[in-house]
Parts: C-alpha cells; structure tokens; sequence
C-alpha cells in the first residue's frame, strides 16, 4: 500500500496560475437528471467541480437547474431540450460524462444517440 504524502500530492495537484481562469483547465459535460433522479447529477457535477475539473456544465431536465445553481452557482446549467446547444457542448467538451439519474425513457434513448451522433 502507498501512503499519501505531501510529496505524491504535490504531483497531483498543481497550483493553477494566476492570469488564467477554469475554461484552462478543461471543460467537462455531464448529462443526466431527469425529472425524477435530478439529485443524481447534482451530486456528480459536484463531484467534478471538487475534484479540479475546470469548466463544468451539467445538461439536465429544466426541472433540476434551480436547485443545481441553488447549491453550486458555478456550475453551468443547461436545459437538455435545447438539442442544437447540447451538440455543440458535447463536440467542445474534454470529457462527456452521461447517465446519472438519465432514466431510460425515449427521451434517455434519444439522448444517447445524439451523443453517439456528435462523436
């Protein structure tokens, strides 16, 4: 087992520079939260924005984005029915995360495809 030391943190985790901003540091989508299983994203973008992700956007139901921003105002938000713009985050994103309290309804389905699609 290796132990955590301030040595193998240091390698991990690097101070960001000053004259920069998160779109630097990589920008993530997570998609996922319909009407019943918002809390599912919520926590997942969480997640990423902890863990360093840089520009995180999360796509969900319009349902869950009040409550998204209500806890973590720096998290973009965007309504998942606004396909045209969903395209385009997932073709500018690093990483496309999806399924988190997706369901697996038509809607879901059509989802996966236009990921599938943008690829």
């Amino acid at each position: 087992m290796k132990s955590i030391s301030k040595e193998l943190i240091s390698e991990v985790i690097k101070k960001r520079e000053s004259a920069t901003h998160k779109g630097n540091y990589g920008r993530v989508l997570l998609i996922g939260g319909n009407k019943k299983y918002g809390g599912a994203l919520i926590m997942s973008a969480e997640g990423a924005l902890n863990s360093g992700a840089g520009l995180t956007t999360a796509a969900t139901d319009s349902v869950n984005i009040s409550a998204l921003h209500t806890r973590d105002p720096e998290i973009m938000a965007l309504d998942w029915d606004k396909r045209d713009e969903l395209k385009n985050l997932i073709v500018g994103s690093n990483v496309v995360v999806c399924g988190m309290g997706l369901g697996l309804d038509d809607q879901a389905r059509d989802i996966l495809a236009l990921i599938r699609d943008s690829i």
